[in-house]
C-alpha cells in the first residue's frame, strides 16, 4: 500500500475540512442528474482533497468532491 505522505501528489496545503460525515443525508444537485443518499465513507485522495462515497436507496455507490452535495439535513 502507498504511504500517501510520501506520494508527490500530495499536498498538506490543499487540506479542506471535510463538509459532511459518515451517516450524513446529502444530495448531489450539480451537473444534470441528482443524486440522494447516505455518506457511507470520507477519505482524501491523493493530493489530499476530500471525498465522500454516498450510497442511495437502490444500493448505487457514487465518490463526490465536496462542491457538488449539499446536506440535506441543514
Amino acid at each position: 500500500m502507498r504511504d500517501i505522505l510520501r506520494d508527490k501528489k500530495y499536498n498538506p496545503a490543499n487540506h479542506i475540512p471535510f463538509a459532511f460525515s459518515e451517516g450524513e443525508s446529502v444530495i448531489k444537485n450539480t451537473g444534470d442528474y441528482t443524486f440522494d443518499g447516505i455518506v457511507l465513507s470520507v477519505f482524501r485522495n491523493r493530493s489530499g482533497s476530500p471525498r465522500y462515497v454516498v450510497e442511495n436507496e437502490q444500493g448505487i455507490i457514487h465518490i463526490f468532491n465536496h462542491n457538488q452535495l449539499k446536506s440535506k439535513e441543514k
